[in-house]
């Protein structure tokens, strides 16, 4: 069958393409042909463009300027770098199909995004990640691991319950979105594995370079720069006697410790050969478990453990969290019982997705 993707694979997020790749890769090992579906909407473009300033009334003209040719002159180069090694990722590892393409398509499968998170999509549900329209007339809708973030977003939801109705299967990627749904639909609603843990490290090893040329490593991984988070990965590194590596999926920083122009294989080159990782993200635990690395997830709050939190617990690696300043276990991992419950998770998740799409 001809299978469409909608998910936000055009946000230059490491996240976003990792997810959007192996959600393609995994409906591929299906043996279905897998397209990602070319909606490229602003909200989700503006917040990556190279060049981002707004004048603030109150700060002087001299710190507006300064702010201004911050942006111009050091940020913009790092940004607009960046932008074009996710746009050449996209070109030579995605399967991209425009829009137009729809009615040719069997089935069309949403997420594994925040495609219902109206804090993302401008403040209200977007028609295309709900599968309304004409465009979508007669075409067989099924949801994989959608999300809306937090729950509390779904205070007036009706118009996203309405238009679930019209999906053959629904499911979601985290608990709290599960319960919400399964009691405004009345049916259930099961938790599937992110994308990245479905299609599973074979099909990730191919995007991996050479190991990076630097002495052992403790990788940090994070999305905007979190002091704690970098202060914990840099005493983890001291204490190990580990050259110290942070790449921060944000590209603000001008520190040269610090990396923010890595194209996504160059992410997955570093997380490969990494010794040790510190990460607050959910993507950075999935590819720590991956990977097979001894790692440490550095809380946050609790919106955005949640996915995280859930994946430790599945895999009886809860432990490996840091809620204050200390690891409670920073050894290393035998990886023989995670692979064992993952492999469970994997199996569950692989088996909706076959039932979703022959039903």
């Amino acid at each position: 069958m001809k299978i469409g993707i909608l998910t936000f694979h055009c946000a230059a997020n490491y996240g976003a393409v990792f997810q959007t790749y192996g959600l393609q890769e995994a409906l591929k090992g299906l043996g279905h042909e897998v397209f990602i579906v070319d909606y490229r909407p602003e909200y989700l473009l503006k917040p990556y463009r190279p060049f981002k300033f707004s004048y603030k009334t109150s700060d002087s003209a001299v710190t507006n300027l300064k702010h201004f040719v911050r942006r111009y002159l050091l940020v913009n180069p790092t940004r607009r770098k960046r932008l074009k090694l996710f746009e050449q990722f996209e070109q030579k590892q995605l399967h991209i199909c425009p829009m137009t393409s729809i009615p040719e398509l069997d089935i069309l499968v949403f997420g594994s995004d925040q495609i219902w998170n109206i804090g993302i999509t401008d403040g209200d549900f977007d028609d295309m990640y709900l599968g309304e329209g004409r465009i979508f007339k007669g075409k067989k809708l099924v949801a994989y691991a959608a999300s809306a973030g937090h729950v509390d977003v779904l205070k007036n939801d009706q118009k996203l319950i309405d238009a679930l109705g019209g999906f053959a299967a629904v499911a979601v990627r985290e608990k709290s979105l599960s319960s919400h749904l399964e009691q405004r639909l009345n049916k259930s609603i099961p938790v599937v594995l992110d994308p990245v843990l479905l299609a599973g490290k074979e099909h990730f090893l191919p995007l991996i370079g050479t190991r990076p040329k630097r002495a052992p490593y403790l990788l940090t991984f994070q999305l905007g720069g979190d002091f704690r988070v970098s202060q914990i990965g840099r005493q983890m590194a001291k204490e190990k006697g580990l050259q110290y590596v942070e790449i921060r999926s944000s590209a603000e920083s001008l520190n040269r410790d610090i990396l923010t122009s890595l194209s996504p294989s160059e992410v997955l080159t570093y997380f490969k050969y990494a010794d040790y990782i510190v990460t607050s993200s959910f993507h950075g635990t999935a590819l720590s478990i991956l990977f097979e690395k001894s790692f440490n997830v550095v809380s946050i709050d609790v919106r955005t453990d949640e996915r995280a939190d859930m994946l430790l617990k599945a895999t009886g690696l809860f432990s490996r969290k840091i809620i204050g300043d200390v690891a409670e276990k920073c050894d290393d991992i035998d990886y023989s019982e995670v692979n064992r419950l993952l492999a469970e998770k994997q199996a569950s998740s692989r088996d909706y997705l076959i039932k979703a799409l022959q039903e």
